[in-house]
């Protein structure tokens, strides 16, 4: 049997509030710490893009969890200009965008041709994909779900 991937996920990244915390509970989601540990010990370059400021800062370092992350941003909005620091054009099927927002960062990692991953839960969940823009490529309930993804081939990576 031949089976082959045409394009391997080299870098993800991922939305800080209500895709890995809670910010009504200042948690870590459940599942989040294990995807993660998970996701790092496949060698996965991780990117955290966040809303937020000198809070958030703080919170990711009270739960341990910048460790898992080659860059940590918390910016006021997000934007392409950001996200394409990290998608690079030439090869951008080889980013993987994860979060909840289908018109914030699903739509901006979709726009620049990077693969996403909809977190589609919480204050979110109703907002649908625009439509002048690639959907996700994949929708999950919760974020523990994204370990069994197909874009993730965690035993070829």
């Amino acid at each position: 049997m031949l089976c082959y991937t045409y394009f391997m996920i080299e870098r993800i990244i991922f939305d800080w509030k209500r895709t890995l915390y809670d910010p009504s509970e200042k948690t870590l989601l459940p599942g989040a710490e294990q995807v993660l540990r998970e996701l790092a010990e496949q060698s996965f370059d991780m990117i955290l893009i966040g809303k937020g400021q000198d809070d958030m800062d703080e919170v990711i370092d009270a739960l341990d969890a910048r460790k898992y992350f080659r860059v940590v941003h918390f910016v006021a909005a997000k934007s392409d200009e950001l996200f394409g620091r990290y998608i690079p054009p030439e090869k951008p099927e080889t980013s993987l965008v994860v979060g909840d927002r289908a018109q914030g960062e699903i739509a901006i990692g979709k726009s620049l041709g990077a693969r996403a991953i909809w977190v589609r839960t919480g204050q979110f969940s109703d907002e649908m994909p625009l439509p002048d823009v690639p959907p996700p490529d994949e929708t999950i309930e919760d974020i523990a779900s994204l370990l069994g993804s197909p874009l993730l081939d965690l035993q070829h990576h």
